[in-house]
C-alpha cells in the first residue's frame, strides 16, 4: 500500500518506502555513518568553494583588461582556490590513509 493516512496507527513511512522498492536512506545508526556523512558534506562544500573561487578569479582576470591591480586580484583569487583545493584533497588523502591503516571498511564509515 503506497498511499496511507497519517492518522492510521499502522502508518510507517519507512515501511511504505521499502514496499515501494526504495532503500532506507538517510539513516544514521552508527557514529561512522554520521562522521562519514559530515566528511562527505565538508568535501563537497570545499571542492565547490574552490571551484567558485577559481571561476571568480578567472572572471576578474578576463575583465581586468591588463590593468595591473585588477590582474593581481584575479590571480590571487585563483592562487587561493588552488591552495584550497590542495588542502581539501590533502584532507581526503589523510582520511584514506587513516582508514586503510586502521583496516576500516568503507561501509562502516559511510553507512552505505
Amino acid at each position: 500500500m503506497l498511499i496511507a493516512s497519517i492518522s492510521d496507527p499502522e502508518y510507517d513511512p519507512l515501511t511504505i518506502l521499502n514496499e515501494s522498492g526504495a532503500e532506507d536512506v538517510g539513516k544514521f545508526d552508527t557514529i561512522g555513518s554520521v562522521l562519514g556523512f559530515g566528511f562527505n558534506l565538508a568535501m563537497g562544500v570545499g571542492v565547490s568553494a574552490t571551484l567558485l573561487c577559481a571561476g571568480y578569479g578567472v572572471i576578474l582576470l578576463v575583465l581586468s583588461q591588463g590593468e595591473p591591480k585588477a590582474t593581481k586580484k584575479g590571480r590571487d583569487a585563483i592562487i587561493w582556490a588552488i591552495i584550497g583545493l590542495v588542502i581539501t584533497l590533502g584532507a581526503w588523502a589523510f582520511k584514506q590513509i587513516v582508514l586503510n591503516t586502521a583496516g576500516a571498511n568503507y561501509e562502516d564509515i559511510t553507512g552505505n
